[in-house]
């Protein structure tokens, strides 16, 4: 049933904004125009209005800079856990020394052709990781199904595989994390992948006090629910 343009506006006024367009509203997934408390004008619709994570995305990108990561990787003195947030573009790196957050970095490939990204992958591993970097244990994150469907589940099994391999490859143990797994470390959460997103940002936040950009506070996380299993002692 379509809402009214007095509905539209309670709605967004329940949230602490202010409708100021909603022409092009025909269902729940139309676009809306409304503006944030501080003045920020954003197109939505009422689905994301009415979920629990709406938040204005110019506050949300305000309140979460990426802040300079360590400069190098520290030398290795213990049991080192390396994890990874797995994406082909974007690929977000923590690594855990005797349960310690010690370094972490976020790799990007913008190579349009999935096999070029898939290769310098490998060699990532193959050239830099594995070797000057040493890891005891290596963390991956699983494949679940994904939004994007079939395309980006195939891809991401693809990269996968590739880890797994290559962690064989040098005899190096490791496991894989599936996503709902290491959530659960910390509290559940819901609302699709944006609100995930910034979800890790805060948790992060919290545990670290350090603001760290979406895809490396994902293997943070990643990372930290392995390490204090594999080390039981304090992680930050």
């Amino acid at each position: 049933m379509a809402l009214s343009r007095e509905q539209i506006a309670a709605e967004v006024a329940a949230k602490g904004y202010t409708l100021v367009d909603a022409s092009g509203y025909k269902n729940m997934t139309s676009n809306i125009v409304v503006r944030c408390p501080k003045g920020h004008e954003f197109t939505t619709n009422i689905n994301a209005v009415r979920h629990p994570s709406f938040e204005c995305p110019v506050c949300r990108s305000a309140n979460f800079q990426v802040i300079e990561k360590p400069k190098t990787v520290p030398q290795k003195k213990g049991f080192r856990i390396i994890a990874f947030d797995q994406a082909t573009y974007k690929m977000g790196m923590s690594i855990w020394e005797d349960g310690k957050l010690v370094y972490w970095d976020l790799f990007q490939f913008s190579d349009n052709d999935l096999v070029d990204r898939l290769l310098k992958i490998k060699r990532l591993l193959n050239e830099v990781v594995i070797p000057l970097w040493q890891p005891d244990y290596l963390v991956f994150e699983d494949i679940q199904e994904q939004h994007g469907g079939v395309v980006t589940f195939k891809i991401l099994a693809m990269l996968l595989g590739i880890c797994v391999t290559t962690a064989k490859e040098h005899n190096i143990e490791y496991t894989t994390v599936a996503p709902v797994v290491w959530r659960k470390t910390f509290a559940s959460v819901s609302g699709g992948r944006a609100a995930e997103k910034s979800w890790a940002v805060k948790k992060v936040h919290e545990l670290t006090g350090q603001i760290i950009n979406e895809d490396t506070s994902e293997a943070i996380l990643i990372g930290y629910s392995v390490a204090q299993k594999v080390k039981q002692k304090p992680l930050f």
